[in-house]
Formats: structure tokens, sequence, C-alpha cells
């Protein structure tokens, strides 16, 4: 792959992030590729359709590619596994009904397989990691950083020397992508999930009655002081979800909102509702949410999400025979009604 599609590829990859300012961006494109690079940049702020680094390779657009064949540097029978998790993943994502968290998902999956199986033409490869980027790139580059890392060693030692020209240009756009949340946020985050694990994590079923109550009651003098701060950090930055810090501290907001009562409920899930429609914000975390918030209020749940301490029954659902529906939209799996 030549300098300039290197930069095409990051340059497309960075213009769908919205939290990184244009001209950082291309300064530290510039900085990663060569001078052949730095030409192209200063000859095009922004890439046109014909400029697509997809376009240049003549990549077969996904749903399209003939399976990789089988080759010897893969480890003795796990090839044969992979085409079928590959029939399921591309099942689920041509199932219009499949909710956005779990294509997220799969979205990753799906290129973890052609990842370990190794494409017949290796710069396929940065096909699929364009789709699955482009449908969640905050989710998507949190799990390659944590598992690509892995795959280049061992008994998959061969995906490095398969992919020597595209391991550099996905890595530099997964280490762009995550060196750009806003790491003063993350660390005041860090410190506020501590305080708010603080006293509950001492709570274990063997703990009496009276003494959780105690221990809950010195939990909630912590837990205003924690509201009171993630307050200050909505009406700065709004709803501070994965854009902003991170799928890794996306929910920090959310507990903190959870075990703050009704009111703060009531107050903050539209704002949670609203970052997860744009993507900011883990979609499972909604009907846990307002469940808690309806059963708080004397009134059915619908997600069927909450149960009774005591005897760990569901407090009553809405509608229970559209219940899975409901968790469906939200990628959640199903239950049944009748297990008490």
């Amino acid at each position: 792959m030549t300098d300039s599609n290197k930069l095409a590829l990051m340059a497309n990859a960075f213009y769908s992030i919205t939290t990184i300012k244009t001209a950082f961006a291309v300064t530290l494109l510039i900085l990663a590729c060569s001078p052949c690079a730095a030409q192209t940049a200063q000859d095009s702020n922004r890439l046109d359709d014909s400029q697509s680094p997809l376009q240049k390779q003549n990549i077969k657009p996904l749903g399209k590619y003939p399976l990789p064949s089988k080759k010897a540097v893969h480890p003795n029978g796990w090839y044969d596994a992979w085409p079928k998790e590959l029939a399921r993943i591309e099942k689920l994502l041509a199932n219009e009904k499949t909710s956005q968290r779990i294509r997220t998902m799969e979205h990753w999956n799906r290129f973890l397989n052609y990842f370990k199986m190794v494409p017949d033409d290796s710069s396929q490869i940065l096909a699929v990691f364009m789709e699955a980027y482009n449908n969640d790139p905050h989710y998507f580059c949190a799990e390659y950083a944590e598992w690509v890392p892995r795959l280049t060693g061992g008994n998959y030692a061969y995906c490095l020397d398969c992919y020597k020209n595209e391991l550099p240009v996905m890595d530099e756009i997964v280490r762009l992508v995550l060196a750009s949340y806003d790491q003063s946020l993350i660390k005041q985050l860090t410190e506020i999930q501590k305080l708010d694990q603080k006293l509950r994590s001492t709570i274990s079923p063997k703990t009496v009655a009276e003494e959780r109550s105690k221990i809950l009651d010195q939990q909630r003098t912590l837990d205003m002081a924690n509201l009171e701060t993630i307050e200050k950090i909505i009406d700065q930055h709004g709803y501070p979800g994965r854009s902003l810090v991170g799928v890794n501290y996306e929910k920090v907001a959310f507990l903190v909102i959870q075990h703050s009562g009704a009111e703060a409920i009531g107050k903050y899930l539209p704002l949670m509702q609203d970052a997860i429609k744009k993507q900011d914000l883990e979609p499972s975390i909604y009907p846990y949410l307002f469940d808690r918030f309806e059963v708080s209020k004397g009134r059915p749940q619908h997600f069927g999400t909450q149960r009774k301490l005591e005897t760990n029954e569901l407090f009553p659902v809405y509608e229970p025979e559209n219940v899975n529906a409901r968790r469906r939209q939200y990628g959640l799996p199903p239950i049944s009604i009748t297990d008490k």
C-alpha cells in the first residue's frame, strides 16, 4: 500500500469522529506518514468518494468476499469453526431487527474472524476494518486495542507477517482515536467510580440487614458528592459518553445517577436516551435505569430488569407478553416472566 493510500484510509476514518478537530488529526497523520503523504494532505482538505481507499484498492464490498483459502498457517482444527461463525454473524447483520448493540458487537466479531482467517488478499482486511469502524469507532477501537495485540503472537504469530502492510495503518488509526479522549476527565471519572463502589463493595450476601443499612447510609453521603460532581460535568460537556471518554468510562455517570435516587434518574433519563441514540452510550443500560425509575414510582417495569431483594422475584411487568420485544430493541436477551 502506498503512503498516500495509508493517509487516505486514516483520514477517511477520522472524518467520522467529530470530537477530533481536523487540523489536529491531519497534523498527527502527516507526522505518521512520509513526505509523500504530507504532500497528499496539502493537495486536498477532504476526501471525496472517488478518493476512497477502498475504491483505490478495488476492494470488493462486504458480503461478496470469497472465504479465505485454508492455509497451513492456521492452528490445526481451528479454521473449520471460523466460516460457521462468519455465517452466524452475517445472518445477524443482515437482519433489520438486530439491535444496534448486537450489531456493533458482531461487526467486531466479523473483523476478528476475518483477521484470524487471513483473506487471500490481505488488504481486504482494511474493508472489514473500516465497516466495523464506521459502525461504532469507539467500541471497535477499544476492542481492537485489547485483542489484536494478543493475535500477533503465539498460535497467531502468522498474523504479524500476513498483515505487515496493513497493521501499521490500523494500529495508527486506533492509537489516535484512543489518544483523542479527554484524559483529565477520565482521571476524574476514575476517582468518582472508586467512590461509587467504596462501601458498596464491602456488602456481601452474608451481610446482615442492620449492617447493610448502616453501610448504605454511609455510602449515600459519597453518592451525593458524586452526583454533584457529575452534574457539573454534564453542565459543561453533556453526557460524558464514549466519544469523550471512551467505552471504558462511559458508564460512570450512569452508575452515579442510578445510585442517586428517582429524582436524579427521572431528570437524566432523556439525556442518556439521547446519548444512546447517538451511539455514545451502551444501549443496554437504559432498560435498567428506566425500570428502576418506574418501580420507584410504584408502576410496572417494562423490561423485566428489577427483582425484589428478599425473594429475587420480578417486580410486576407491563404487558409481559411484549417484554422480550422491548428487550430486543436494547440488545438484552429474552426472559421468561413465569421464571420467578
